[in-house]
């Protein structure tokens, strides 16, 4: 997702790439069951979904930046968030396996 963003100029309606950005949003849905994370991602679709349009990005123009860049800055912050969410996820489940681990060998306390 985040080479499309990247890689993509933006600024101007792109159905394909809208589709794709879809597909791998619904993908990552499917694989991650917290609601912080699918919270995030949909702002991600909804922001990529200005930045690939033909008008809505010229409403989130700044002073010193233009829509396009300002909605690529905020969907790569919101997609690096989106990376420190699944590797707090991934961390949670590892200690929970090795306290399940503990548990079966008799030993209850952290190794």
């Amino acid at each position: 997702m985040r080479d499309l963003i990247v890689h993509r100029g933006g600024g101007w309606r792109d159905e394909r790439l809208l589709q794709k950005l879809q597909e791998l949003s619904r993908a990552a849905t499917s694989a991650v069951e917290d609601r912080e994370f699918r919270e995030r991602l949909g702002t991600v679709e909804d922001y990529a979904s200005a930045l690939f349009s033909d008008d809505r990005h010229q409403g989130w123009a700044r002073q010193q930046m233009s829509g396009v860049d300002y909605l690529r800055q905020y969907i790569l912050t919101e997609m690096d968030a989106l990376l420190e969410r699944l590797r707090a996820i991934e961390a949670g489940r590892e200690n929970a396996m090795q306290r399940a681990a503990q548990l079966r060998t008799g030993n209850p306390r952290p190794a």
